[in-house]
């Protein structure tokens, strides 16, 4: 029985999560999201132990990626006393909860699938409940749009962009582009890989997320070129199509707190201000506000509370010592699955942390896009350690 809930969790952590939330509440989107994932995370861990105590097993042995991410955690801690601002970081800013405690869950999860493959959990197994999570949320955002476009009948939207449970576009964008490379690892049987491809790219069309559209077109160019098939002189009429529609999606105006360079500018700044261990975790309001000038009149009545830089968001909350060790994650990451990747899991893999890492350079992530990280890094450690990546 226990076995059998822990290999349902790639289905409620990739298609039920998205689908979370909680009407009538202040944050109806997030919140009820990261409480799932927190509490869930802690239970299946919990089954994990009482299952391998039952049955004399053992955790995957600690490699230094599990070490890594438990130094970043250990430097935020720091970092959030120093600051004075432990009670901001222990759950994180209003509407987005990336505090220490989703951290340590995020750790947890990382754990829990390292370990999952040792007690059945196949390669596709895994990558089917992601993509169908993915075409579940295409499937609503493209209901939405029938529903407030046509019949005219108001529904949230985020100025006329559609995010279906998600509550922001860019998150919902994220995540269509990421389950999408899932997706073209095993294909639906009864759905051609070109026309589930319709289905995302109509739905990323309505969430009108610029990073997530450029990175979805550059995932398509990687996972197409190349395939010989009959159908195959499709996909550049498809990929014109698409950069068509992008180019005319590129007059939608940026608002002040949107600008990207503003921000940065300002997180570079602050983080000048406090370069060894930053400004604590999810604290970047704090810190926004701090580097302000007196001409700065604007930005002074807008709260920014990201800097849409993941490595500038872990710069500023843990400072260069965070960012360092970041850094070495994702190295160690990227020459591993880059070492395998004429395998086909490797190279999905190594896709996707691409595909990431772009999206996190642009956007803020939330949790649905997050998980996919710390996924990522476990599928890595986990082959390593059986010796079969």
């Amino acid at each position: 029985m226990i076995k059998k809930i822990l290999l349902l969790s790639p289905f409620f952590y990739f298609v039920i999560l998205p689908f979370i939330h909680i009407p009538g509440l202040i944050d109806p989107y997030e919140l009820p999201k990261v409480l799932f994932f927190i509490s869930f995370t802690f239970i299946l861990i919990g089954l994990y132990v009482w299952r391998m105590l039952t049955y004399k097993t053992a955790f995957v042995k600690f490699q230094k990626t599990h070490f890594f991410i438990l130094s970043i955690i250990i430097i935020y801690t720091i970092s959030s006393i120093i600051n004075s601002s432990l009670s901001i970081s222990f759950f994180g800013q209003y509407f987005r909860y990336q505090g220490l405690i989703t951290q340590v869950s995020y750790f947890l999860f990382f754990v829990l699938f390292t370990n999952l493959e040792g007690i059945g959990l196949t390669n596709t197994r895994l990558a089917k409940n992601i993509a169908l999570g993915g075409l579940f949320l295409s499937f609503l955002i493209i209901t939405q749009a029938f529903i407030y476009k046509i019949l005219l009948i108001p529904i949230y939207n985020y100025n006329g962009r559609l995010a279906g449970f998600l509550g922001n576009p860019n998150f919902a964008g994220g995540f269509l582009t990421l389950s999408f490379i899932y997706l073209s690892f095993s294909p639906f049987k009864k759905i051609p890989l070109v026309f589930s491809w319709l289905i995302f790219f109509s739905a990323l069309l309505l969430t009108d997320s610029r990073s997530a559209i450029i990175t979805f077109l550059f995932v398509s160019i990687v996972l197409f070129i190349g395939k010989v098939n009959k159908k195959v002189f499709l996909v550049p009429v498809f990929l014109l199509f698409a950069l068509i529609i992008f180019l005319v999606a590129l007059s939608r105006p940026v608002s002040t707190f949107e600008n990207r360079t503003v921000i940065w500018n300002k997180a570079i700044s602050a983080s000048l201000e406090k370069p060894i261990f930053g400004w604590g975790l999810d604290n970047f309001a704090v810190a926004f506000q701090s580097v302000l000038g007196p001409n700065d009149f604007d930005l002074k009545k807008i709260r920014v509370d990201k800097t849409h830089n993941e490595f500038l968001e872990i710069l500023l909350s843990g400072g260069i010592l965070a960012l360092l060790i970041y850094i070495l994650i994702l190295l160690d990451t990227i020459k591993t699955l880059w070492k395998n990747r004429k395998d086909a899991w490797p190279k999905t893999n190594l896709l996707a942390l691409i595909a990431f890492l772009i999206l996190a350079q642009f956007n803020v992530l939330n949790i649905t896009e997050y998980i996919f990280f710390y996924l990522i890094l476990s599928t890595v450690v986990s082959k390593t350690n059986s010796s079969t990546l």
